[in-house]
């Protein structure tokens, strides 16, 4: 390919060019021409070039098109980047895009596994909101790391996807929208194809969801009203036997992510049997900390309210081999506490990235390395919980870091005393992308022996 004549005179210039024609294989020798950003769109972005110093890693390459133009016209200063358990949050520089001189074009490159997965979405910011000018700005008493995070959080608002992704964006923390990362060595998340394309698909109102519904639980132990999904999924010869499987963060797969569709093909597959699903509502952040915190009165209101409510008109089994609690991050957490409380009652928990420093905060803080253990892995190893017939199927991702590491000692104590757990580790961070298909495999393994008994 013949090198572009570089119009722009300092040496970095030209390496970038030379870089980005190289990277995105463009003949075209204007960068940031109407023509080049075609091309771009077409290939979708990130782009993803082998490494070739890595074998097992791929760069990444993320573009950004300012829509304002060159810098002598637009009021862009950077491009933050924040990628799902890559970006830090904690600083007041978190990685950003580089314009390329006298274009619209901002440019930057990430070396990472082969084998991950992961979501990000795009940050431009004006002056106002340069990292780097509020650090400089901190007198000696101010909080940094409270200032830094109230930069953060006002940061993310203006947080947009990735417009030329081609896959649909999705709703992630916060109800902002994030770009999807799936690259090329990765098994294909065929399942949530319908979502991934066309993700404002409205589950709960298209008719073929007839069996999906929606009703009020009013807790008098909880003192609290809330929604819950119920989704009686596939013909059940005998609906007294049909298993049942507790969702948590139950807004999150009924609206964010709706795990509907996906329940239906996998049962009409016969890779899942027919079963009732609940989704219970987590109304709101403060609210959910409190539930999914092994809250006893949070599980005893779920036994002794909930069920009976929904088993009036919706039959299921009290078996508690044929009953699951699933949640992920603190909803991980409030499953495994489930189960190791009432094994006679769950007896099947699926727990995604379980916040099991919990209420140790100190051990999710950078650097951390202590020996010391969340409360829940406390108890399993002082034997407070026996394991019966529990049985557990645990994920994490490779990227949570110290979350991994807390889910490493759980794991390690239920091995220890004998419970029956199958752990998985996902090379990915605290991220629905992943927390999505681990959900199916893990239902899928909890009730790859359950029958109907005609």
């Amino acid at each position: 390919m013949e090198s572009p004549t570089i119009k722009h005179g300092n040496a970095m210039t030209a390496v970038m060019h030379s870089n980005l024609l190289r990277i995105t294989q463009s003949s075209v020798s204007e960068i940031g021409s109407a023509l080049w950003w075609s091309e771009m769109e077409k290939q979708g972005l990130p782009l993803v070039n082998k490494n070739p110093s890595n074998k097992e890693n791929l760069i990444l390459t993320f573009l950004w098109r300012d829509p304002d133009g060159s810098e002598s016209h637009s009021p862009i200063k950077q491009v933050y980047i924040d990628i799902n358990c890559v970006t830090n949050h904690h600083t007041f520089s978190p990685p950003s895009l580089v314009r390329l001189p006298k274009t619209d074009v901002w440019y930057w490159q990430l070396e990472i596994e082969k084998s991950w997965r992961g979501s990000y979405r795009l940050i431009p910011a004006t002056e106002k909101w340069i990292g780097s000018n509020w650090e400089k700005a901190l007198h000696s008493n101010d909080d940094a790391r409270k200032m830094q995070r109230h930069w953060w959080r006002n940061l993310i608002k203006d947080a947009i996807p990735d417009p030329l992704n081609r896959q649909a964006p999705s709703a992630g923390s916060w109800s902002k929208k994030f770009s999807a990362i799936h690259l090329p060595g990765l098994m294909e998340q065929s399942l949530w194809q319908e979502f991934d394309l066309k993700p404002e698909f409205s589950e709960l109102e298209n008719k073929s969801f007839s069996d999906v519904g929606e009703v009020y639980w009013q807790s008098s132990i909880l003192g609290i009203r809330r929604r819950v999904w119920t989704y009686a999924c596939g013909k059940a010869s005998d609906p007294e036997q049909r298993p049942l499987v507790i969702l948590l963060d139950g807004d999150r797969w009924a609206k964010e992510m709706p795990v509907f569709s996906v329940l239906r093909e996998q049962t009409q597959s016969g890779h899942l049997p027919a079963a009732l699903y609940l989704l219970v509502d987590s109304v709101n952040g403060k609210q959910r900390e409190q539930d999914l915190t092994c809250s006893e009165d949070f599980w005893l209101a779920i036994q002794k309210e909930l069920i009976p409510q929904i088993k009036e008109e919706l039959p299921h089994t009290e078996n508690p081999a044929h009953t699951i609690v699933a949640g992920q991050s603190y909803g991980g957490l409030a499953a495994m506490f489930a189960g190791l409380k009432w094994p006679a009652r769950f007896g099947c928990v699926l727990s995604q990235s379980g916040s099991f420093w919990w209420p140790n905060n100190k051990l999710m803080r950078k650097g951390n390395n202590s020996d010391d253990k969340g409360w829940l892995t406390d108890q399993v190893l002082s034997e407070t919980y026996q394991p019966g017939r529990l049985k557990i199927f645990q994920q994490v991702g490779t990227r949570e870091y110290s979350l991994t590491r807390v889910n490493d000692q759980l794991n390690k104590a239920l091995t220890n005393k004998s419970f029956d757990v199958k752990y998985q580790k996902f090379v990915g961070g605290h991220d629905t992308l992943c927390w999505r298909e681990g959900l199916i495999t893990g239902l899928s393994y909890l009730l790859q022996n359950f029958s109907y008994q005609d």
